[in-house]
C-alpha cells in the first residue's frame, strides 16, 4: 500500500535513513554535489521544524520518495525552496511528480508564492517536474533555478490537504490492522 503523508520531526531519522539510501548519483542530484554520510546527518539534524516540512512516499512502511519545502527569508510574498528524491528501485512511476503536486497544495495552503527549485544542469528528472507545473526555468553556470508561481489557497486546496492526510491516517491504521490479522492467523497456524 502506497501513501504520502507529512513526516513529523520525531520522523527525521525516517528522512535521513531515506537519504541514506540514495544512490551517490542521486544524492549528488539532490545536493548539487557529492556528500557523504556525514553531511546527510548534520544536514537532517539542522533542518528547522518551524521553516521545513518533508513529504514523505511509503511503501510497506518504508520511506522511499521525499519531497521538502524550506520557507526563504524573503519578507512578503513568501516563498521557499523545494527538493525532491526518489530512491532508484522506484524512480520512474511519477512519485516525484506527485511528491510534487501535494506539496505545492501545501504550500499554497501556507499563503507561499514562489517555490525555488536549484538544480545541476544534468538533472533532467528536476526540470521536466518544474516545466509539468508550469515553472520557469533559467541556466546559470552549470545550475537550473526553477521558479514555480503560485496561487492564494482556497477551500478546495486546503479540503484536498485535508481529505490526502485523513486518507492516509486511514491507509495506515488499515495496514497495521491488516498486518495483526496477518500475525494471528499465521500463529494460530503454527498450532
Amino acid at each position: 500500500m502506497t501513501n504520502i503523508r507529512k513526516l513529523l520531526t520525531t520522523e527525521y531519522d525516517l528522512y535521513e535513513a531515506h537519504l541514506l539510501r540514495l544512490t551517490s548519483e542521486d544524492r549528488a542530484m539532490r545536493f548539487a554535489a557529492g556528500v557523504g554520510e556525514g553531511f546527510i546527518r548534520e544536514y537532517v539534524a539542522g533542518l528547522d521544524p518551524a521553516r521545513t516540512l518533508v513529504l514523505g512516499h511509503f511503501e510497506a512502511g518504508e520511506l522511499r520518495g521525499a519531497a521538502e519545502i524550506a520557507g526563504l527569508d524573503t519578507g512578503w510574498p513568501p516563498e521557499a525552496e523545494l527538493a525532491v528524491t526518489v530512491e532508484v528501485g522506484h524512480q520512474g512511476r511519477g512519485i516525484g511528480t506527485e511528491l510534487v503536486r501535494r506539496i505545492l497544495v501545501v504550500a499554497r495552503n501556507r499563503s507561499i508564492q514562489k517555490i525555488h527549485a536549484i538544480c545541476l544542469a544534468d538533472n533532467i528528472k528536476m526540470r521536466k517536474i518544474v516545466q509539468k507545473f508550469d515553472g520557469n526555468l533559467a541556466y546559470r553556470h552549470g545550475m537550473v533555478e526553477g521558479d514555480i508561481e503560485l496561487i492564494w489557497p482556497t477551500q478546495f486546496t486546503v479540503m484536498e490537504e485535508v481529505v490526502g492526510d485523513s486518507t492516509t491516517m486511514l491507509n495506515q491504521w488499515l495496514e497495521r490492522l491488516r498486518q495483526r490479522v496477518e500475525a494471528r492467523s499465521v500463529g494460530t497456524e503454527a498450532v
